[in-house]
């Protein structure tokens, strides 16, 4: 692994080691890793409908709005339950699909 003529004193002519030239896989990995990962954790979405004219057009709605939202959001996971008003709400699950997450991790960890 030659270096650029400018650079092989740098180097003290022995060529550019092998874990500089690895470093750019390296953290090409890591970040599909992390992607992946951070799919996985947001593998549903979870969608409120609700009268948003209510909420915007009375005073402190959007503060009551905002303190529901996030007990939503500290308490959401598979053991949880949610409870919306039957009339003026409707909650809905969006998947998102995982198929060939492993593989492209196994590709990226093969480069």
């Amino acid at each position: 692994n030659p270096p650029p003529l400018l650079l092989r004193p740098s180097y003290n002519f022995l060529g550019i080691p092998q874990a500089q030239i690895l470093w750019d896989y390296v953290l090409h990995w890591n970040e599909c890793r992390i992607y992946t990962a951070d799919l996985l954790k947001k593998i549903s979405l979870l969608v409120m409908q609700t009268d948003t004219q209510a909420i915007f057009g009375t005073p402190g709605g959007v503060q009551s709005f905002d303190i529901r939202m996030q007990a939503l959001q500290r308490y959401r996971d598979n053991n949880s339950v949610f409870v919306c008003d039957k009339q003026d709400e409707q909650v809905s699950n969006v998947q998102t699909s995982t198929a060939g997450c492993t593989d492209i991790v196994r590709q990226s960890l093969e480069m």
